[in-house]
């Protein structure tokens, strides 16, 4: 697992080998995955998943992260 800042955003990279579940093989094995990390960090407000063969082309689009500050976080401290 990495992590990183970006911005005032804090990233973790979680790169997984582990097979969870005989019965989920491949591309549905990332289900239990995400499924576990949302289980074990409900600070998260966000999963972006992105799989190891995507590409990113568009180099000057920007996430538009301001239209979701007014978004309530579900654990507000």
């Amino acid at each position: 697992m990495w992590q990183f800042n970006w911005g005032s955003n804090d990233f973790e990279i979680v790169y997984n080998l582990a097979h969870l579940d005989k019965e989920f093989v491949g591309y549905r094995e990332k289900l239990l995955l995400i499924r576990q990390l949302m289980l074990s960090h409900l600070e998260v407000e966000w999963i972006w998943w992105t799989d190891c063969d995507a590409q990113f082309i568009d180099m000057v689009f920007e996430i538009p992260l301001s239209n979701y500050s007014t978004i309530k976080s579900r654990n507000q401290m």
